[in-house]
């Protein structure tokens, strides 16, 4: 019993707090925080008027030469508040009922901007219209993140060509410090001239191959002496 006490005080509480901020929505503020600020406000304006009240007392007993006490006039204009406070709380107890079931009262009929969508009406068009949408944003997407990934190893290709580049222009730069500490005037005729050198040796070599190759088939084709 004392569980379901409970949940029920626990979903009270939940219907409050929804209720508050539909105010706050609708009105701009709760009602109750607006009916307190005026009940402050009128109860900070009786005890101003029984203030000056003791004090206008006070100044006619000192005028008229009367023996008042001013500890007796804050006695008498204690007695006063405390009466007229009790006598203005029970009218304002009335007046607050009345306020919030008449004018702070939010009928079942009247519905924010922002939650009209709630009333619209979906049928079986509506619900494959939406389906279809959906499955628009699903191709979408996976189209986005077929590029994305294409757009990743484009990406990472460039980045190999950028450090083979980068290797490239290591090693010419290289190249270029070796011409200049050979004091090499003409870079292209010193590659003609190295690269003719190269070809040259290389013909050499290849009759020198050759020769040896008809020497060898020279050798093997004679007779040995033993025959």
């Amino acid at each position: 019993m004392a569980e379901s006490d409970s949940i029920v005080g626990e979903n009270k509480e939940e219907l409050t707090t929804d209720l508050k901020e539909y105010e706050v929505q609708f009105f701009g503020f709760t009602p109750k925080s607006f009916i307190d600020g005026v009940h402050n406000a009128l109860v900070d304006y009786l005890n101003d008027s029984v203030e000056v009240t003791e004090k206008f007392l006070l100044s006619e007993a000192e005028a008229k030469s009367e023996e008042v006490t001013p500890e007796f006039v804050r006695e008498a204009s204690d007695r006063l508040f405390s009466h007229f406070l009790k006598t203005f709380d029970k009218a304002f107890d009335r007046l607050e009922t009345y306020l919030k079931k008449n004018l702070f009262h939010i009928p079942s009929n009247v519905l924010l901007p922002e939650d009209a969508v709630h009333w619209q009406d979906y049928n079986a068009k509506d619900d494959a219209k939406l389906d279809t949408e959906l499955e628009k944003l699903r191709q979408q997407i996976k189209c986005s993140q077929y590029v994305n990934a294409r757009l990743r190893q484009w990406l990472q290709e460039a980045e190999v060509a950028q450090a083979q580049l980068d290797a490239f222009l290591l090693q010419i730069n290289q190249l270029h410090q070796i011409v200049n500490k050979s004091k090499i005037s003409d870079l292209n005729e010193s590659i003609v001239f190295t690269a003719a050198k190269v070809r040259k040796l290389k013909d050499q070599l290849s009759l020198v191959m050759q020769q040896n190759l008809i020497d060898t088939q020279v050798q093997l084709d004679q007779p040995s002496s033993k025959s």
